[in-house]
């Protein structure tokens, strides 16, 4: 049965915790030794590589109801949609969550005047990647764990990203280190087939 794809509901980000608690249940769950052995080549199997990654399902703070998370650029911040809907045609699903019903989006991004195309997911093109993906993730008990995510065109050469929040925003940059375990970081994003990752770091 192909996994159908949902529109937007603020329950489907309200309940995802917080970044810290997600990087907590992340390796008990034993989602990281999955990434390699089982996730990984699913990607390789429907050539999404340079298109999707998979993120670890956390929040960053709370939405009103009528609100989206939206980056612009390197920056992240609630849209306040009852007040400004102008604009919203640009406004794309960048990050999803497999629920009971299908794949929720949960985090947007703003695609106009975006340097390069958004890859959009569709039926009729990742039909057959979603349902692989959310029956490996079903199967090692990992659909609250992690989730979908568009890439940003990042190549095998470049940095790690990392994203700081401030307030009630995100912003993230390049920084050309390698974080280790006993860092203050929790690794959120991750891309097959290159060294390209995004962590979040804690303040």
């Amino acid at each position: 049965m192909a996994v159908a794809l949902l529109p937007y509901n603020p329950q489907h980000y309200d309940s995802l915790p917080p970044v810290i608690q997600a990087g907590r249940n992340a390796e008990p769950s034993g989602a990281i030794d999955a990434l390699s052995s089982v996730i990984g080549p699913i990607f390789v199997k429907h050539g999404v590589l340079n298109e999707l990654g998979i993120i670890l399902l956390h929040n960053h703070f709370e939405l009103g109801a009528s609100e989206l998370l939206v980056q612009f650029g390197n920056a992240a911040v609630p849209w306040e949609t009852s007040r400004n809907s102008s604009g919203l045609e640009h406004v794309l699903p960048a990050a999803w969550r497999f629920v009971d019903d299908g794949l929720a989006p949960y985090e947007f991004i703003y695609a106009k005047n975006h340097q390069t195309a958004v890859p959009i997911l569709t039926q009729e093109r990742h039909s057959g990647f979603l349902k692989d993906l959310r029956a490996v993730l079903e199967e090692r008990a990992l659909l609250s764990v992690l989730g979908l995510c568009l890439l940003e065109n990042k190549d095998i050469a470049a940095p790690a990203m990392f994203e700081v929040e401030s307030g009630r925003s995100t912003i993230t940059v390049d920084v050309d280190i390698n974080p280790q375990k006993e860092d203050w970081f929790i690794h959120v994003i991750w891309q097959f087939g290159t060294s390209a990752s995004k962590f979040v770091r804690l303040s």
